[in-house]
């Protein structure tokens, strides 16, 4: 048995981090929630990931993706929004 895709949810609130986890669908388990840079990278740092879900109206999405990048480069992002960072593929 495969376990469920293991996601990070990032957004502005935790309205918006809600609205990602039941956005995600059920065969994502969103293993935790940030609205701030400095939860993002705590959780970054302790957790397993498969892929990150980031609102870009979060504040610091940019910084959010590069500790991403930089932490656990072979993590995916899903980008919601406009104007993703360069180093990613829209």
């Amino acid at each position: 048995m495969c376990r469920a895709i293991w996601a990070l949810a990032i957004g502005p609130d935790e309205a918006a981090c809600g609205r990602i986890r039941r956005a995600a669908g059920a065969d994502v388990q969103v293993i935790a929630m940030a609205t701030t840079l400095a939860r993002a990278r705590e959780l970054i740092g302790e957790s397993e990931l498969d892929v990150a879900i980031v609102d870009a109206t979060t504040p610091d999405a940019y910084g959010i993706v590069t500790n991403l990048r930089r932490l656990h480069p072979k993590v995916a992002i899903v980008w919601i929004g406009e104007e993703p960072p360069e180093t990613e593929h829209t």
